[in-house]
């Protein structure tokens, strides 16, 4: 299996070696990471190649984790762990199956998720948690050169969406939000997401409100910019 996606990969994964780590002790892990002349280490999966006994244990989960940490710490290696999410997900860490040791003891976890808000399949949201740092989550899509690209963090990317459907049905005609949320197609964005991003086509100039100022408790239509009476 390993021959067949190496074969698929482009030439710029030459410099990558893969150590076929099935069934091996962990005692040997630690060896191959002690005398590679790797800068990054990669155990895919942590669950597979590290013997765990109950991974639900945090202290087994300390147990096990600390040597391969610490090897690979000394000898100046980063260190990925790649592991498995529980079928329930969950925040703030909680969504990462086993014992809660596993966010404990590493540095920071990265937490790959489907993007379920638009029934993309191609898209991806990287969520970071540390207590080192603090870091927005970001989004990922596969293009069609199967290049995963950053769009940038999933707010900002759905705010763009739902400003490229507003201007599909506005017209030069005046309407209300109420008007704009039944002309759009599914799934329909929340009030705050709509009016944010109405906002923002008025302010980029692409679209015009009445009243043009903002007012406590005014009730505001949208039309296209540039239209005539």
């Amino acid at each position: 299996i390993w021959h067949e996606r190496l074969n698929r990969c482009p030439e710029h994964w030459d410099h990558v070696d893969i150590y076929a780590a099935l069934g091996h002790d962990p005692s040997t892990i630690l060896q191959t990471i002690r005398e590679s002349a790797a800068t990054v280490v990669v155990i895919d999966t942590i669950r597979g190649l590290l013997g765990f006994n109950d991974e639900t244990d945090n202290s087994e989960v300390a147990r096990v984790l600390t040597p391969v940490i610490t090897e690979s710490r000394t000898a100046g290696r980063t260190l990925l762990l790649v592991h498995h999410t529980r079928k329930g997900s969950g925040s703030h860490g909680e969504g990462i199956a086993g014992g809660h040791s596993f966010l404990g003891t590493v540095d920071a976890s990265l937490e790959i998720l489907r993007d379920t808000s638009n029934g993309n399949t191609r898209r991806r949201i990287v969520r970071p948690l540390s207590r080192l740092f603090t870091s927005d989550e970001l989004m990922y899509e596969l293009d069609d050169s199967n290049t995963l690209r950053a769009l940038g963090t999933p707010d900002a990317v759905r705010i763009d969406a739902v400003k490229t459907a507003c201007l599909d049905v506005l017209t030069d005609a005046w309407v209300t939000r109420e008007d704009i949320a039944k002309l759009l197609s599914e799934p329909v964005p929340g009030r705050t997401q709509l009016n944010n991003a109405l906002n923002d086509l008025v302010n980029d100039g692409k679209a015009e409100r009445d009243p043009s100022e903002m007012r406590s408790g005014a009730r505001y239509r949208y039309r296209l910019a540039g239209c005539i009476e």
